[in-house]
């Protein structure tokens, strides 16, 4: 009887950070979350993670929208999914939704471009956004990158991705990847 229990409470929790996550979330995002989640993105309880760890709302310019919205956590990353809503008189919600792509390194892979970034801070005084990506639960090695937001394209361009493959020597230095 208790583990019912504890199934429906956590059942209960869990549709009740939903609720909150769509009280909060434009349907585009929703939407773009859901599918995100289908494909093995996001994870399930995205909304829980919402929750515990906030969504992100910040305006970027006249018209201009952030929303970062946690995706996932795995080996100390937690995972986020960033869009953009710009005005947009003559689109049917009043406003364009943008799933923001990021270019950035993995060791094992290279230069990937991701849906997601990784443990995330936003400068607002510069209107910055930097991520890190922790390689195998490390903070000692994996890839951090700056993406400054650019109005012109209303989108992020990338001002510095740096990567450090060794975890095991915390004097060696971040490397550029490449310069933008």
């Amino acid at each position: 009887m208790k583990v019912f229990r504890l199934l429906i409470i956590c059942m209960l929790f869990e549709s009740l950070a939903f609720a909150k996550a769509t009280e909060i979330l434009p349907a585009p995002i929703l939407e773009i979350q859901a599918i995100q989640m289908k494909q093995g993105v996001c994870e399930t309880r995205w909304p829980e993670l919402s929750e515990n760890y906030g969504i992100k709302k910040v305006t970027l310019d006249e018209g201009a929208t952030l929303w970062l919205v946690p995706c996932a956590y795995w080996s100390a990353n937690l995972a986020w999914s960033v869009f953009v809503t710009i005005k947009e008189s003559s689109h049917p919600d009043g406003f364009l939704t943008k799933a923001i792509r990021f270019v950035n390194y993995h060791p094992y892979e290279g230069i990937v471009a991701r849906d997601v970034i990784h443990n995330i801070d936003w400068d607002s005084a510069n209107q910055v956004l930097r991520s890190q990506y922790y390689m195998n639960g490390s903070s000692l090695c994996g890839s951090r990158a700056e993406f400054k937001w650019h109005p012109g394209y209303q989108t992020f361009q990338v001002k510095t991705l740096l990567k450090k493959d060794d975890c095991r020597d915390p004097e060696e230095s971040w490397k550029p990847v490449f310069n933008p």
